[in-house]
């Protein structure tokens, strides 16, 4: 496959946002009742057809002992949902 079968973005902004996380960071999921956390294993942009699907996203190595933890062992994150997080 050769990237020239893809169309190229035409809404890609020419300064992208800073990352509110950085790689290793260890942040946890902020908008649910018992949150999923981990460290931050990847970043990028993405620029969807919504607000919050456009900008910076994370993928999230699960801790051991994080909830979700039995069912998969990372996840995708929009910025606004993660908060930095001090394991104990």
């Amino acid at each position: 496959m050769d990237l020239s079968d893809f169309p190229a973005s035409q809404h890609l902004p020419t300064v992208l946002p800073q990352p509110r996380f950085q790689l290793g960071e260890a942040v946890r999921w902020a908008v649910v009742s018992e949150p999923d956390f981990g460290r931050v294993m990847g970043i990028f942009y993405a620029e969807g057809d919504r607000q919050q699907t456009s900008g910076i996203h994370y993928l999230v190595l699960l801790d051991e002992q994080s909830p979700s933890r039995h069912i998969c062992d990372q996840d995708i994150a929009y910025e606004a949902d993660l908060e930095r997080w001090r394991p104990a």
